[in-house]
C-alpha cells in the first residue's frame, strides 16, 4: 500500500483504544477477541444499515442504475461454483454487485 510504519502504528494504537486490537510491547498486536453478544450487535447494526441503504438506493436509482444492478447480479450468478471455482472471479463480481 506504499505506507510507512508510523501511520500503521498510529492506526493500530487508535484501534486498541476502541478495543479492536490488542497491543503488547515488544511482542506485536493482534485482533482482540469478540464475544457472541458483540458479534450479534455488530451483525444487527450491519443488517439495519444495509437495509436502509438498499431502500434509499432503490428510491433514488434511475434506469441505468437498475440495469447495472441486474447485469452485475447476472454475472455473479453465472460464476461456476463446481469445478475450478475461482475466488478472485467471485470476489470481483460480488464487489461489482454491491
Amino acid at each position: 500500500y506504499n505506507v510507512g510504519a508510523s501511520p500503521i502504528r498510529e492506526a493500530l494504537v487508535q484501534l486498541s483504544w476502541s478495543k479492536y486490537v490488542k497491543l503488547a510491547p515488544q511482542k506485536g498486536c493482534w485482533v482482540a477477541p469478540v464475544c457472541k453478544h458483540e458479534l450479534n450487535d455488530l451483525y444487527e447494526s450491519l443488517r439495519m444499515t444495509a437495509s436502509f441503504l438498499l431502500k434509499k438506493a432503490i428510491m433514488t436509482g434511475d434506469e441505468n442504475w437498475e440495469l447495472d444492478v441486474l447485469t452485475s447480479y447476472h454475472k455473479l450468478s453465472r460464476v461456476n461454483l463446481d469445478q475450478g471455482f475461482c475466488w478472485r472471479e467471485w470476489e470481483e463480481r460480488h464487489y461489482h454487485f454491491l
